[in-house]
């Protein structure tokens, strides 16, 4: 594939915020699907993921060389932390929180 594709003036382009657009660093695995399973569920909305949420500088830096009127996010947020996914991904990559897309459910992930 070329790569050059990607930076096209007209390409959309979709990330996944967890695992990708996002790292977590805490937990014996340092991932945060650890907590699904330690906490209720209401403890587990209490917690902000995202305000710890390391970004990736790699990814950022390429962003930045697009229109970011072109970036998007898919995400699945069962969980109630829309908006501090959002915040994050407009922070720390600038795309607009206006188009960071979710989901609640995997199967309407494929429906974007």
């Amino acid at each position: 594939m070329d790569k050059n594709c990607l930076k096209h003036k007209n390409a959309l382009l979709v990330f996944d915020i967890d695992g990708v657009l996002s790292s977590y660093n805490y937990g014996k695995l340092t991932a945060h699907h650890e907590l699904d399973g330690e906490l209720s569920e209401a403890e587990f909305r209490k917690i902000d993921l995202y305000a710890t949420a390391k970004g990736i500088p790699a990814i950022r830096d390429f962003i930045r060389g697009l229109d970011i009127d072109n970036v998007y996010c898919l995400s699945m947020e069962p969980h109630g932390h829309e908006a501090s996914k959002t915040k994050f991904v407009h922070d720390y990559y600038g795309i607009k929180k206006t188009i960071a897309v979710m989901s609640r459910t995997p199967g309407k992930k494929s429906e974007f």
